[in-house]
């Protein structure tokens, strides 16, 4: 397993948020020669890090459909079940 090497954008620290940066290897934006030489060393160097793996398994597991379908539905539930009297409704 290897980290994963991206970009520098803000989404990439928000889905990492909370979790140790470990697992999250990021480059200037549109430097093509740098992302390849970070891929090349990780795969001619691989490395077993037992904490890259958990961290990447906490970032995957928060993003799996059963997860997000789960944290869907929850919110669905609470939306319905809340007081609606101040909710207009229309015959």
């Amino acid at each position: 397993m290897v980290p994963v090497i991206a970009y520098e954008l803000p989404i990439y620290r928000e889905v990492f948020q909370g979790v140790s940066e470990t697992g999250l290897i990021t480059v200037p934006v549109g430097d093509k020669n740098c992302m390849v030489s970070i891929i090349t060393r990780l795969l001619d160097n691989p490395v077993p890090n037992e904490e890259l793996i958990a961290n990447s398994r906490l970032v995957l597991n928060r993003y799996n459909w059963n997860t997000v379908a789960r944290n869907q539905l929850t919110v669905l539930q609470k939306a319905v079940s809340r007081d609606d009297s101040t909710v207009e409704r229309t015959k």
